[in-house]
């Protein structure tokens, strides 16, 4: 059976300050990757900005090292199989590192 899993982006270079040279090819690569998964993406995802962190003692501004960039979600039989999915996104050329993990269907 298969499940979704999301794929946080974290880290690596800020979009923002890429050339638009690099940042075309980045957009151009990570298309590619998306396209090549093919009927395991559900949601391409999206880039995130503006982040904050939110604790019970306040909220501050996400850093670079730490804050969640963007995410995909996509379709694996189990999270070792989602784990070598990520292992060959575009995305971690830029520095950063992918959490992944199972999105649990909540009853309702």
């Amino acid at each position: 059976m298969m499940a979704e899993f999301i794929l946080m982006y974290q880290g690596g270079a800020d979009m923002e300050n890429m050339t638009p040279e690099e940042g075309r090819a980045h957009r151009e690569n990570w298309m590619a990757w998306i396209k090549g998964l093919g009927e395991a993406v559900v949601n391409p995802g999206q880039p995130l900005k503006g982040n904050r962190v939110i604790s019970g003692s306040g909220d501050r501004a996400a850093t670079q090292a730490v804050r969640t960039s963007g995410f995909a979600i996509v379709m694996a039989p189990d999270l070792d199989a989602a784990v070598k999915i990520a292992k060959t996104d575009p995305f971690l050329a830029l520095g950063g590192h992918i959490e992944v993990a199972e999105m649990v269907q909540m009853g309702g």
